[in-house]
């Protein structure tokens, strides 16, 4: 079953009594190891926990500060050749600028393994290649310094899962976002006028799921209601509703309008 209409989306998503399908506890593995200890796949307590600690790590990164960053590494990109949204080079961009920002030491080979594991991270699917790549990847988040003190964040095994979260779903969600973006572009129409239109009518995550009574519900995060169309981006529809709308949202939008921007402003298609 799916939930297409979006005020009863965002009920469900609001309702604390759909929950979210859990990992597998027995299942084997560093992708199953980090999948069972981010805040994303976490019910309860333990989500408010994990969630906590996420936000606390999002209020250390400046949104201009990530925008910078992305034009510097898109520009780079660029003139390496990258021309278009879809190069590998500039789809690495949004997770190495997050990776940058939250203490990783070798940010492009964090974004290389975010490519690994993306798909993966949200099914549980693994292979031996995904495993090692998540396996780097939570080694690396285990001596991130992060962005700002805080003094539940360390070298802990929860917490490198959270940095790997933020960098994993920046990969893949803000870099379709910013393909959508440039296959969408008119010319003479502001790139946040697309940016809003895209997340609107084809949100780079185009659905999540819930549980309610062990029937596993899919709800469509699409917001076509005209009444949205005056919503900033960052209460849309696309980025959730209830306690667990996206809380990167703000770093998320100034990451793929700062791609876009420097690739329209190239010679890049876009």
């Amino acid at each position: 079953m799916t939930i297409e209409t979006a005020s009863r989306a965002a009920a469900v998503l609001s309702d604390p009594s759909f929950s979210v399908p859990e990992p597998s506890r027995t299942a084997i593995g560093e992708l199953a190891r980090l999948r069972r200890e981010v805040s994303r796949f976490a019910n309860g307590e333990a989500h408010a926990a994990r969630r906590r600690e996420v936000v606390a790590l999002l209020d250390g990164l400046d949104p201009e500060r990530l925008a910078d960053d992305a034009a510097d590494r898109t520009r780079r990109a660029i003139a390496s050749g990258a021309r278009d949204a879809d190069d590998p080079r500039i789809r690495a961009v949004p997770a190495a600028v997050i990776a940058a920002a939250i203490g990783f030491a070798d940010p492009s080979g964090v974004a290389a393994d975010a490519e690994v594991v993306a798909d993966a991270y949200r099914s549980g699917a693994t292979t031996p290649q995904i495993d090692a790549a998540a396996g780097r990847l939570l080694r690396g988040a285990g001596d991130a310094a992060g962005p700002r003190p805080h003094p539940s964040i360390g070298s802990e095994p929860d917490t490198a899962a959270l940095l790997v979260q933020l960098v994993a779903q920046a990969h893949r969600a803000t870099g379709d976002l910013v393909a959508r973006v440039c296959e969408a572009a008119v010319p003479g129409v502001e790139p946040a006028t697309t940016l809003h239109e895209v997340l609107r009518h084809h949100p780079p995550v185009p659905a999540t799921v819930r549980v309610v009574d062990g029937r596993p519900l899919e709800v469509a995060l699409a917001d076509p209601d005209p009444a949205a169309a005056a919503r900033p981006a960052h209460e849309l529809l696309a980025f959730g509703a209830g306690p667990r709308r996206c809380p990167g949202a703000r770093q998320a939008l100034a990451i793929a309008a700062s791609v876009v921007e420097t690739l329209r402003g190239s010679e890049g298609s876009c």
